[in-house]
């Protein structure tokens, strides 16, 4: 989860390019340009926030042709592969890491007309974007996936990863951090149908499993907390550097042990593993 920049990309030149292409899928939706165009505009004023811009019938004829220009791009549309492959880091979607498709924000099963529209193609790893399905608002207002392009609260931790007994096997539980109202209810929702089904869960257990193992690796002295907070400190901005994003999944679990005077102590009083020399 993060906030990424805009594609530079002018989506309006491309439909005019398209009406002069000899695609027949981009023939079939000539007549349909102007409308789409028109959603565009409103999927800018909105931000492509669900709750906001409404589901629009009139594609329905024309989707596949409209899907068919987003799977088997024509010239005109070869921006799409540039944008798969434009972002490195944290999945801005999920926080996970390997980057190697693009989700559309509002699904194109329900959107059609934005299914080559650049700001509703999110750079993602391949988990979050086939597991969220076609999630695309919960039941309450405000109640939708984070926009990377657009909820500039990304920027800044909005995630918690935090551990509880039994430390051998622990719960593990991501939730919002720092976020109040409809940021709040936002982050909840996006973490709750993305990020938990992405599988966070299964990552962080196997870190926490390596760290209890062979603490040594990861702390200078076990016998000090407050150097072990250090020490993870220093780590977490390693991973934040390296994902582009203080919520990626290890910093998000950093940050929360530091905060886990619990798990510390476990980690301060089980036996160090000497490594073979």
């Amino acid at each position: 989860m993060r906030k990424i920049p805009l594609p530079v990309v002018n989506d309006i030149e491309n439909l005019q390019l398209l009406e002069a292409s000899k695609s027949d899928n981009a023939q079939a939706i000539v007549a349909q340009m102007p409308a789409m165009r028109n959603r565009f505009e409103e999927y800018d004023r909105g931000c492509g926030n669900p709750w906001v811009v409404d589901i629009d019938q009139q594609f329905e004829g024309t989707k596949a042709h409209l899907q068919h220009l987003y799977t088997s791009p024509p010239v005109a549309l070869g921006f799409i592969a540039q944008l798969r492959t434009s972002l490195a880091g944290a999945c801005p979607v999920c926080g996970g890491r390997g980057i190697a498709t693009l989700d559309h924000y509002l699904p194109k099963s329900f959107y059609a007309e934005f299914s080559f529209y650049s700001k509703n193609l999110v750079p993602a790893c391949y988990n979050c974007n086939t597991k969220r399905g076609n999630r695309t608002k919960g039941d309450l207002d405000g109640e939708r996936p984070v926009h990377p392009y657009f909820d500039a609260f990304a920027e800044r931790r909005i995630m918690l990863i935090e551990i509880s007994p039994p430390w051998e096997a622990p719960e593990v539980n991501a939730v919002p951090f720092d976020v109040t109202g409809a940021e709040l209810v936002t982050a909840k929702w996006h973490i709750d149908n993305i990020i938990v089904p992405a599988g966070f869960d299964g990552e962080i257990r196997n870190l926490w499993a390596a760290i209890i193992r062979k603490p040594h690796v990861y702390f200078n002295d076990t016998t000090d907390i407050n150097a072990m907070i250090r020490d993870l400190q220093r780590w977490q901005g390693i991973e934040e550097e390296s994902d582009s994003s203080m919520n990626g999944w290890r910093s998000c679990f950093i940050h929360g042990l530091t905060r886990n005077q619990a798990a510390l102590r476990y980690i301060s009083e089980s036996p160090i593993v000497i490594p073979p020399a």
